[in-house]
C-alpha cells in the first residue's frame, strides 16, 4: 500500500448557503439579498425600498449610487478597503470575504462585482465567495 499525503478540504465553516429570492432565481439581485438579511426584511419590501429610491435618482435600483445611499441612510458606515486591513488580523496580503468573518456586527461587503451579506460571523450568499477580494465594507450601526 502507497502511502502518501492525505488531501482534506478546508471546511466552510463560515458559509451559509442561501437565497431569498422569493423565486429561488439566481439573478443580478445580490444587492437585495443581501440587504434583506442583514435587515432581516423581506426581499421584496427591500426590493421595493430600492425601487423607489432609484426611481427618485433616475437610476435603476441596484446601481451603486442607490444601494450606496439606501445603506447611509440606514445607518450603515462604510469602512474602505485600507481600514479594512487594519480590522482584520490575517496574514493574508488581500482581505476576503472570510476575514470579514471575524469581525463583529452585521456587514454588507462589496467585491468584485458583487455584494455579500455577513451576520453572525458568518456570510450569507447563493455562491461560496468566501474567497473574493473585499474592497469596502458597510457594517449596520457603527459611528465614525
Amino acid at each position: 500500500m502507497e502511502t502518501g499525503k492525505m488531501r482534506f478540504r478546508k471546511a466552510k465553516v463560515n458559509f451559509v448557503k442561501v437565497n431569498l429570492n422569493p423565486s429561488k432565481l439566481k439573478t443580478s439581485d445580490c444587492v437585495v439579498r443581501a440587504i434583506a438579511k442583514t435587515e432581516e426584511k423581506h426581499w421584496l419590501e427591500i426590493y421595493w425600498d430600492l425601487c423607489t429610491l432609484g426611481a427618485s435618482m433616475f437610476e435603476m435600483p441596484n446601481g451603486k449610487n442607490v444601494w450606496k445611499k439606501y445603506l447611509t441612510q440606514n445607518s450603515y458606515t462604510k469602512t474602505p478597503v485600507k481600514e479594512v486591513y487594519k480590522l482584520v488580523n490575517s496574514k493574508r496580503k488581500r482581505k476576503v470575504v472570510n476575514d470579514v468573518c471575524k469581525l463583529d456586527g452585521e456587514h454588507i461587503v462589496q467585491v468584485a462585482n458583487h455584494i455579500v451579506a455577513v451576520k453572525d460571523k458568518q456570510y450569507y450568499d447563493t455562491i461560496d465567495s468566501g474567497g473574493y477580494c473585499v474592497y469596502t465594507i458597510w457594517t449596520k450601526g457603527v459611528q465614525q
